[in-house]
Formats: structure tokens, sequence, C-alpha cells
């Protein structure tokens, strides 16, 4: 008789780690605080603005997250009936109304009732979409905070919409990332070998403080430790390698780097 091989023992996943906390998940909170003011005539709407790769928009759904908001990511190819559908789902609306006007009203009934917060990410790519005056009505008809995040130009893109621009309280902007900051990462990232300061500080400035840049980067540095089976790679240690920065190097240029 054979003899049978148990099967093995699944391994559960291990829990997802919680975001790294830089300094523009602070500022985002430090915004949704402001907007979630309970008094009666204050304005609740803000933005949070700043350049590509710093790290708006985890730091937008870190927030969302911890007041229980709506996340929407803008889409310019929304219609204004695909925009209401996606926030009624975020709402957990089951069954929708028929017309946009009744699921419009739906939606203000839901927010009015819980009074949750609205999240919406590249907010500055939909600013000529006719669904925008849809967000300024809903706004208008709850109240509920909305935490408009977009690139560096958002602010401007919107002050050309007085209607929108005069109800916006709070203009937070972002920030590069920092050394500090640079160092949270490493913390939160390279787990296996560590990754001398000085490194980091050098990563930081190639990468123009640009977070997801200096992340890739610092998981390389890891990468590289492990293979030279080192337990610490400084900037000595890296020597000439790239670091990379957003600027794509040529195939000649590598081949001269090497």
């Amino acid at each position: 008789m054979n003899d049978l091989v148990p099967p093995a023992t699944p391994i559960s996943p291990a829990p997802p780690k919680a975001p790294a906390q830089l300094t523009n998940m602070r500022l985002a909170m430090e915004a949704m605080v402001r907007l979630d003011d309970p008094r009666e005539g204050v304005e609740r709407m803000g933005v949070l603005y700043g350049y590509s790769g710093w790290g708006k928009t985890m730091a937008a759904a870190y927030t969302c997250d911890k007041y229980d908001g709506v996340f929407l990511t803008a889409n310019r190819t929304w219609t204004p009936g695909v925009m209401l559908k996606l926030l009624a789902r975020e709402l957990g609306i089951e069954h929708l109304e028929r017309t946009a006007a009744d699921r419009l009203g739906q939606i203000i009934s839901a927010l009015n009732s819980y009074r949750r917060p609205v999240v919406i990410d590249e907010f500055d790519q939909v600013e000529h979409c006719k669904w925008i005056e849809l967000i300024r009505t809903i706004y208008d008809e709850t109240k509920v905070p909305f935490l408009l995040v977009g690139e560096e130009s958002l602010p401007a893109k919107l002050q050309r919409r007085q209607r929108f621009h005069n109800r916006i309280r709070v203009h937070m902007p972002a920030q590069p990332c920092s050394l500090p900051d640079a160092l949270v990462l490493r913390d939160h990232y390279c787990q296996q070998a560590h990754i001398a300061e000085d490194l980091v500080a050098a990563i930081v400035t190639a990468c123009n403080g640009v977070t997801r840049y200096i992340a890739n980067n610092l998981i390389e540095a890891e990468g590289e430790a492990l293979k030279r089976q080192k337990s610490t790679m400084t900037l000595a240690d890296w020597g000439d390698l790239p670091i990379q920065s957003g600027q794509v190097q040529t195939r000649r240029q590598q081949q001269a780097a090497a």
C-alpha cells in the first residue's frame, strides 16, 4: 500500500504592512482635520497638490481610510452618468435609480445621512469635464468634507472656475521626500539589509525628492547588499552603480557605465 503524503499546510499570507508614515501623510491628515469643522457656514473643500511621485495618492488614500471616506480616482473619459454611478457604488448604494437626477438625489441623501468625506484623486486632469459641476452640486447640498488631490497646477486650474474656487478653504501643498522621510522608507522596505544614511542621502539628492524613485532605489540597494552578502550597504559600497532618478540611460550610456 502506497503511503499517502498529507497535503502541505497552507501558509497564511502575511498581513499587509501599514504604509510608511511620511510628511505628506501628516499634511493630508492635517487638511482633513481642518475640513472636518462642525461650525455652521464653514467651507469644507480643500486641495492637496504637488508634483508627480511625491506620494499624494498614498497620503490621500490613507487619510480617506482613517476617516471612512469615499475615494475616487478621476478620469477625464467619465460622463456625468459614469461619475454618479461610481460614486454611488463607493457609497454602498446597491439599487440605483434610472435617471441621473434621481441618482444624484440618492448620493446626496447618502452623504447627508452618513457624513462621509469625499476624496478625489487626479482632479487636475478633469477641470474641463462636464461632471465637475455635479461635484460642486453634491458638495453644496451636503457640505461634507471634499479633498481634491492633483498636480502642482491644480490650484491655478481651479482658480479659473470661480464658483468652484471660492468654496476651497484649505490649500495644502505636498512636500518632496526629505531625508527623514527617506529614512522612514528605508526602515519600512529594507528589512534584510541595512542601507547606510550616506547612501540614503545620495539617493534623495539624485531623485530630487520624488518618493517613488527613492523607494525603488532603496529596494535596489537592499537587493545589491543581499547579492554581495553584505549586512550593510554604504555609499562607498555602492560606488559607481547608477541611481535611478527618472533619467533614462541609452544603451550606449549603460555600456559605458559598465
